[in-house]
């Protein structure tokens, strides 16, 4: 693709992005949004000190924030070792484009996650973030949280 090609392309994508939101989050009444993070995290101390950050920090941050219930999952084997996957239900659209300030606006997450949060590039708290975006389905709008939780028993989640 040529450069002219791509940053028309470019162009016609972000004037349609905002029509096709809100056309959508129209027709979608109140199903929730799922952010899905992958954190490619530093073997070691570092994993460690990223989960205590997750449970002291960020899900607490994130439950003050009516995100949630905020699911949390690690791989036991495989190639993607070590990862965390965080699993994120938003009520809005709006609530997922706003996250970040938000987060960053509440003085208890700062505080409390700022070994995380204000780590130097040089030392980094972890690799890599991706990040997907998922829309509930129609017959199922919001996050069930399965009944073997509930009752404390191991669950395996797969991908």
């Amino acid at each position: 693709m040529k450069r002219r090609d791509f940053l028309a392309a470019s162009y016609c994508v972000g004037w349609a992005a905002p029509w096709a939101a809100s056309s959508f989050a129209q027709s979608s009444g109140q199903r929730h949004f799922f952010e899905l993070r992958q954190y490619h995290l530093l073997p070691g101390p570092k994993k460690s000190r990223f989960n205590a950050f997750l449970q002291e920090a960020m899900i607490p941050a994130l439950n003050r924030l009516g995100v949630g219930p905020v699911g949390a999952f690690s791989p036991k084997y495989g190639p993607n070792k070590p990862t965390l996957y965080l699993l994120l239900p938003h009520p809005s659209l709006e609530s997922v484009l706003t996250l970040a300030e938000r987060l960053l606006a509440d003085r208890q997450f700062c505080q409390a996650g700022a070994e995380i949060v204000d780590a130097p590039l040089a030392d980094p708290a972890y690799l890599r973030v991706e990040s997907s975006l998922l829309v509930a389905f129609d017959e199922l709008p919001t996050l069930q949280v399965p009944s073997q939780k509930k009752e404390g028993k191991p669950r395996i989640f797969e991908l």
